[in-house]
């Protein structure tokens, strides 16, 4: 049904005969109304040519045309038109055409497609550390005890002896996940280890470990019998880790990061404690995030079965966990 407009009350001039002295005034009859019929929606065609060919006129296509060629780009004008006929442009990948279900969602965890270590190349750089490590066991007989915590799983038979800033936030996540009974898992939501927050792990299951002390002879037979792990790192790059989380960022800045800026005439403001700074104060206090990983746990006393490095964390927990 037309849509009527109502009446302009206002004088509508005429430009058909805007060049010619004869033009008479404006007519101050009002203008007539104009019937205005809603054009039809344009069919599926015509759009998808309209966003293939925004400059040229689209013209009617039917709808069993719209996944052709023709639909996308209409053929060109014939030779009598004087008019220049534009490019072709490529065609538009539709995103979802009529007939066609929806393309599945990507997985949520895509399969890696890294090969896994070479597990003998693996065994043969373990067996390395570990004569190295009796070597020099031998020859400088570190002094030192174990003075860390020792984290052990009698169901899976290893017991892990922790060093700071060397993995052990991973490893705790692992023997968290591991000694998780299935129902808390599941009630949860947990299906990998990594899912174990490190806020969790330092403030709720961090205590829940199960943990043996060096100190006493049941718990030293105990961990003596089973695979015993521990990971090292390159000491500079762990005190350069442990300054970057600890100082840089804002872990220890209410504790001691306020003792360092104490001197001289700083402020008591612990946010531009330097790298040097931290070295000068540190280095006579005892704590497990900087302390010697012989102190921790010496591996002579401790006698381990796997040595890892976190510089080939990869292979090493793939070598730790296949034994």
């Amino acid at each position: 049904m037309p849509i009527m407009v109502e009446e302009l009350k206002m004088q509508v001039p005429t430009f058909e005969n805007s060049n010619s002295d004869d033009a008479g005034p404006p007519s101050n009859e009002p203008a007539a109304a104009i019937p205005i019929v809603p054009a039809e929606p344009p069919n599926n065609a015509n759009l998808i040519s309209l966003v293939a060919n925004p400059a040229e006129t689209v013209n009617a296509a039917p709808v069993g045309n719209l996944l052709t060629q023709e639909a996308v780009n209409p053929p060109a004008a014939a030779s009598g038109n004087n008019s220049i006929p534009l490019p072709p442009k490529p065609q538009l990948p539709l995103a979802n055409p009529l007939g066609q279900p929806n393309p599945p969602p990507p997985p949520a965890h895509p399969p890696s497609t890294k090969p896994l270590p070479d597990f003998d190349k693996v065994t043969a750089e373990m067996t390395n550390r570990l004569n190295h490590t009796k070597t020099q066991c031998d020859k400088f007989k570190v002094p030192y005890t174990i003075d860390s915590e020792v984290y052990q799983l009698p169901q899976y038979n290893i017991s892990y002896c922790k060093i700071p800033k060397a993995g052990c936030t991973y490893w705790e996540q692992v023997i968290s996940f591991l000694n998780k009974p299935t129902h808390e898992l599941s009630y949860l939501g947990i299906n990998m280890p990594f899912q174990i927050s490190k806020f969790d792990i330092r403030y709720t299951s961090h205590f829940n470990l199960p943990r043996r002390d060096f100190k006493k002879e049941a718990d030293v037979a105990e961990i003596m019998k089973s695979t015993r792990v521990m990971f090292v790192r390159h000491p500079l790059e762990r005190l350069w880790s442990c300054y970057l989380e600890k100082f840089f960022l804002i872990d220890f800045w209410t504790t001691i990061g306020v003792s360092m800026k104490t001197t001289g005439a700083d402020v008591k403001c612990p946010k531009s404690i330097t790298f040097r700074e931290f070295i000068d104060f540190t280095l006579p206090l005892f704590n497990e995030n900087w302390a010697p990983m012989t102190e921790l746990c010496n591996p002579c006393q401790f006698q381990p079965h796997i040595i890892g490095r976190v510089e080939t964390l990869r292979d090493d927990s793939f070598y730790t966990l296949k034994k």
